[in-house]
């Protein structure tokens, strides 16, 4: 796939995805997500693991990969930016996100770890990315012109 059609196809999935992101976020309830968190915390407990370890565990894992698709495809997007700058938005963002939650949405709540855990996400979106650049330009010079 030719640098155009890979970011034209990148930004339309980005799109998507964080539409879809934010009606997770942002809306009155947690119903859908808190029904994951509990058949996956389910899950653990019946393989051995201690409610509330795996409860903790698995919401920041969730977290995590929530939100590390968009890094990785907005780094594909607009490439000029650092996975350090995509860190420190993430942060922004999602700080504002669980304020948003804690102040407006009574149903939800806002919380530090969910910060923490959605720009460790993010971060890591955008290492992925910068990774395969990284090793992209060293095959590029390494093999014969």
């Amino acid at each position: 796939m030719n640098g155009e059609r890979r970011i034209a196809v990148c930004s339309v999935l980005l799109f998507v995805y964080v539409m879809a992101l934010l009606l997770v976020v942002l809306t009155p309830g947690t119903g859908g997500p808190d029904r994951i968190l509990a058949a996956l915390v389910d899950v653990a407990v019946d393989a051995g693991a201690q409610r509330r370890s795996a409860d903790n565990t698995i919401e920041i894992m969730l977290n995590v990969l929530l939100t590390a698709p968009a890094t990785l495809l907005a780094s594909v997007v607009w490439p000029k930016p650092s996975w350090r700058d995509w860190t420190a938005w993430a942060f922004l963002l999602f700080g504002t996100v669980e304020a948003v939650q804690l102040l407006l949405l009574p149903a939800r709540h806002g919380s530090f770890s969910d910060v923490v855990a959605n720009t460790a996400g993010c971060c890591l979106g955008a290492l992925v990315v910068a990774a395969v650049r990284r090793g992209g330009a060293r095959r590029a010079a390494n093999s014969p012109a």
